[in-house]
């Protein structure tokens, strides 16, 4: 593996690495890499990111734990919510739903692997959706999430899919790639192979 902060190494992996295209998401107009989080995530993504205790927890390596630590802070007050999704036109309701994760790699959040098997040159989106648990159910199925261990809860269904239309009873704020894109209802949909990257 090619340490990034040998600056050397990176410029050669830059000029003679090999290419390879990947896809690509979509929400409404814009343009998302990793995962599309809705819900309680989406929260815990915007409280870490104004902590003072993050830069503390990257600096020392721990990034993680400054995830968990918003999880936890978030987790006292967040309020679930019901959710319609449409999965290339197969509509299902979810009561409850803490968090949707629409992914195109598996990893988001410090290293949880939220979707195990999302696969960024398949074509399709892994959905990852937590719902009707109680918090305490919630706080023992969330270390699991770090090894992907999580998707054998029952109160965890996965999905695949192309397009995702969601909507939920108020608002929810939808996040990719660390930013607030949107807010439910929303259409995500998948251009494969549609960015090369060294």
């Amino acid at each position: 593996m090619v340490n990034l902060m040998d600056y050397k190494k990176a410029l050669e992996r830059i000029l003679m690495g090999k290419q390879r295209k990947i896809d690509v998401g979509r929400i409404d107009e814009e343009y998302c890499i990793t995962v599309v989080g809705i819900g309680l995530d989406d929260k815990v993504a915007e409280v870490n990111n104004v902590s003072k205790y993050k830069k503390w927890f990257n600096f020392i390596r721990l990034d993680v734990l400054s995830y968990v630590l918003s999880f936890l802070q978030v987790l006292l007050k967040y309020r679930p919510v019901n959710i319609q999704l449409n999965v290339d036109g197969e509509k299902l309701v979810f009561f409850n739903v803490w968090l949707i994760a629409i992914a195109n790699i598996p990893n988001y959040g410090g290293g949880i692997r939220i979707c195990p098997d999302a696969c960024y040159h398949d074509g399709l989106f892994d959905i990852c959706i937590v719902h009707s648990i109680t918090k305490r159910d919630l706080l023992r199925a969330f270390p699991k999430a770090h090894k992907g261990k999580h998707i054998f809860h029952p109160g965890v269904a996965m999905i695949k899919g192309k397009q995702v239309e969601v909507t939920s009873e108020f608002p929810v704020i939808v996040q990719s790639d660390g930013e607030v894109l949107a807010k439910t209802p929303v259409n995500v949909t998948i251009r494969k192979d549609a960015l090369l990257i060294v």
